[in-house]
């Protein structure tokens, strides 16, 4: 089950960052690339031509959030399956294009799996105190 959970989040989160990585790169006139999602010199705020694969880093934890809380729905679980994500994505990243050794590369992914816990973590704690509120007037009733 845990497996099934990581393979179903990974993948969904290279279709987010792949689906927004051709967008931006439609909207900066750039040709999308399979080195913008596994080659860390990709990620750039200097060159036109990265800038949508750093900017996607920053939209995808909203479409991944939103995967963990279907898939996952527990918030004491969320950082769990964040950081196995990004080990899995740094494994995939260093033997597609060599160990990522750029701070830019390093502090985008920081911010985007901080983003991406803490807004996975609202989701399903509200989730939860949903489905503990709906029991608790059923119960009262």
């Amino acid at each position: 089950m845990i497996v099934a959970q990581i393979l179903c989040i990974q993948f969904s989160y290279y279709v987010a960052v792949g689906f927004l990585v051709v967008v931006l790169d439609a909207f900066f006139g750039v040709l999308p690339s399979l080195d913008q999602l596994f080659d860390g010199r990709q990620i750039s705020f200097q060159m036109t031509s990265n800038i949508g694969s750093t900017i996607s880093l920053f939209l995808a934890p909203i479409p991944s959030a939103l995967v963990i809380l279907y898939v996952v729905g527990k918030a004491k679980k969320v950082l769990d399956f964040t950081v196995s994500k990004f080990l899995i994505h740094l494994v995939i990243c260093s033997s597609y294009g060599g160990f990522p050794t750029t701070w830019v590369w390093w502090v985008s992914h920081l911010v985007s799996v901080t983003l991406e816990t803490l807004l996975a973590e609202f989701l399903c704690l509200r989730s939860e105190h949903t489905e503990l509120m709906k029991h608790s007037t059923v119960t009262n009733v």
